[in-house]
């Protein structure tokens, strides 16, 4: 009977153990989540009460600096047309399509109606030339928006492609596009 009962008293404690540790890491991550939103609302409630006490013009300098510095993402300040160069550049080869042509064109002006500061956008052109498959082409084309800049596809000219003994033969293709940026 003693081993019998050495047994369940080990089978017992293994089980406590057990239950502990899954308890331990399935309630940590629960309880830092807490924690973090708890932190988070009692942030947003100072922030209120800080925001109670302002002007409206005060609140307003707030909200706009907020926004100049969430626009600047998509459209920066400044014409960093070799930024532009090296995130593209990085993207060709991250889609291991080497461009033949990689340029930036004279500058392009201001945008006429744009949304933005009413037309003080101004616009820088990429020429790219790459020798591609029609499936390259447009992974190219679907890959452009997670570059670090708003761009936007003016001209695309595709050439060749038609297939040579059975096997798919390599287009030649030529984008124009408009890159953004604030003076």
């Amino acid at each position: 009977m003693n081993t019998r009962s050495a047994q369940y008293a080990a089978l017992i404690s293994s089980a406590v153990v057990a239950f502990l540790v899954t308890t331990w890491f399935l309630a940590v991550p629960l309880l830092k989540q807490q924690y973090q939103a708890e932190f988070t609302l009692s942030q947003l409630n100072a922030q209120y009460e800080r925001a109670k006490g302002l002007s409206v013009e005060q609140r307003e300098q707030i909200a706009q600096a907020d926004i100049g510095e969430q626009s600047e993402l998509l459209i920066p300040k400044g014409d960093n047309q070799y930024d532009l160069l090296i995130q593209l550049e990085a993207l060709g080869r991250v889609l291991n399509l080497p461009f033949s042509t990689l340029s930036v064109l004279p500058n392009a002006g201001p945008v006429l109606n744009s949304p933005v500061n009413q037309g003080a956008a101004k616009r820088v052109s990429i020429s790219i030339t790459v020798s591609a498959s029609y499936a390259d082409t447009q992974r190219l084309i679907a890959a452009l928006p997670t570059v670090n800049r708003s761009i936007v596809i003016d001209q695309i000219s595709l050439a060749g492609g038609a297939p040579v003994n059975g096997a798919e033969s390599k287009l030649s293709v030529s984008l124009l596009a408009s890159a953004f940026y604030l003076p």
